[in-house]
């Protein structure tokens, strides 16, 4: 019946995902920086497909464990999004296209707390 501390926090939300949140905390909650990331991204053909977009984040700085939204706008339907884990300094993800692409950006409306140049 104590008063619960962020090691307490750290711990409970460990054990309920099953993984190490040590990173996360010591940047997002004890640290003073947020991700700096680079996004860039070019679209690769594929017989019998629209292809492929490959992104590539680069982290530049402190290393983080930070989701980035890719919002493709498509040209002959709705845009979609896609929700890139990002955890090494250079991320490669290959994303299979539905349609004709006229742009990948990384969403500016998701709340993710990073500084982001390109894209």
């Amino acid at each position: 019946f104590g008063k619960p501390g962020t090691a307490d926090l750290r711990s409970a939300m460990e054990e309920a995902s099953g993984r190490s949140l040590v990173r996360f905390f010591d940047r997002f909650v004890y640290g003073a920086s947020l991700p700096r990331l680079t996004f860039s991204s070019g679209v690769e053909p594929r017989a019998g497909s629209a292809g492929d977009l490959v992104v590539r984040i680069v982290q530049t700085g402190d290393l983080f464990d930070v989701p980035v939204t890719v919002v493709l706008r498509y040209a002959d339907r709705p845009d979609a999004e896609v929700v890139v884990p990002v955890s090494d300094q250079t991320t490669v993800t290959r994303i299979p296209l539905a349609g004709r692409l006229r742009r990948a950006e990384v969403s500016r409306d998701d709340g993710t707390l990073a500084e982001v140049r390109g894209g």
